[in-house]
């Protein structure tokens, strides 16, 4: 089982792995990788949560890590999904 919750500073490393695999981000549109600090500061600058933008952190709740990494936009057919990097 999983729930959904805020992203939260600690998740950033794990956000920022999964979006330098080649396996995942085939599906992505999220442009090219960027260094870490970069990716922190973009994230650091990142618009609030609310009703047309949702960025969310899909935990498990066996062992309460972040699984994947999903955000939502209103007026998109799509949304954005990282899968857990091994």
């Amino acid at each position: 089982m999983v729930r959904l919750r805020a992203v939260e500073p600690a998740d950033f490393e794990s956000i920022w792995r999964w979006s330098h695999d080649p396996e995942v981000m085939r599906w992505m549109s999220g442009g090219y990788p960027k260094s870490f600090a970069q990716a922190q500061e973009r994230l650091a600058t990142a618009t609030r949560n609310s009703h047309e933008n949702c960025r969310f952190t899909i935990e498990s709740l066996h062992d309460q890590r972040a699984v994947r990494f999903v955000r939502l936009r209103a007026g998109l057919r799509r949304s954005f999904m990282y899968d857990v990097a091994a």
